[in-house]
């Protein structure tokens, strides 16, 4: 039970923390901007507007990654 404690007084617990509350709205922020992306733009390919809608998405994904 002490080395909970103890624990808690390291500054690497919090950021481990705070990575952990972070990674779920950026996960979630990600994946519905993927998701959107590439249904507009996949959707709008027949017109012609959607290849650069992709390719700027892939662009999107590679930074992201």
């Amino acid at each position: 039970m002490e080395t909970l404690f103890k624990a808690l007084g390291h500054k690497q617990t919090w950021l481990n923390v705070l990575y952990l509350l972070m990674a779920f709205p950026l996960g979630t922020f990600y994946f519905v901007l993927l998701v959107t992306a590439l249904s507009v733009g996949l959707s709008t390919v027949i017109i012609w507007i959607g290849i650069p809608i992709l390719f700027l998405t892939y662009l999107a994904v590679r930074g992201l990654v």
